[in-house]
C-alpha cells in the first residue's frame, strides 16, 4: 500500500532563481569612495555596467551607451526596473544635485552628494543579486585604488 506522503517533499525555502536578474552589483563602499574620488565619473561607470547587464540579459532591449549618456533621465527607468520604492524621487534628487555643479564656488561641491541618491538602488540591486556570483569588478581591486590617484 502506498503512503499518501510518498513523493511529496516540503520545501522550506524557495528554490534559487535559475538565472541572474540582469543587474551589476557593486560594493556600496566602492560606489561611494570612487564616486567622490573620480568627481562623479564612477557614477557613469555604474550606470553603464548596469545598462550593459540589462542588455546582456535581454539582448537588444536597451542601448547602454545612450542610457549612460542620459543617465539622469534614464535613472527613472532603472529604479523602475529594480523596483525601488520612491524611485521617482530618487531620480529627481539625483538630477537636481547634479545640476548644482553649475553653482558658483564653493556651492558646486554640493553636487558630489548626488551619489547618495544612487545608494537605495545599488542596495536593491545587491539584494537581487545576493544568491549569484558577483563579477570580480564589483569588489575592490588594486586598480580601483590606482586609477583615482592618477
Amino acid at each position: 500500500m502506498n503512503d499518501w506522503t510518498e513523493g511529496n517533499t516540503i520545501q522550506w525555502h524557495a528554490p534559487p532563481p535559475s538565472s541572474p536578474p540582469g543587474f551589476w552589483p557593486v560594493r556600496i563602499s566602492k560606489l561611494l569612495v570612487l564616486s567622490i574620488l573620480t568627481l562623479g565619473i564612477y557614477e557613469l561607470v555604474w550606470f553603464w555596467r548596469n545598462w550593459r547587464a540589462i542588455n546582456e540579459a535581454a539582448p537588444g532591449s536597451v542601448n547602454p551607451w545612450a542610457r549612460t549618456f542620459f543617465s539622469g533621465i534614464m535613472y527613472f527607468s532603472l529604479v523602475e526596473r529594480v523596483g525601488v520604492s520612491s524611485g521617482a524621487l530618487l531620480a529627481v534628487g539625483y538630477i537636481a544635485l547634479n545640476a548644482m555643479a553649475r553653482l558658483p564656488d564653493p556651492y558646486w561641491l554640493i553636487s558630489f552628494t548626488s551619489v547618495l541618491f544612487l545608494l537605495p538602488t545599488a542596495i536593491s540591486i545587491n539584494r537581487l543579486c545576493h544568491d549569484f556570483e558577483w563579477p570580480a569588478s564589483s569588489g575592490w581591486r588594486v586598480r580601483d585604488f590606482t586609477i583615482p590617484l592618477v
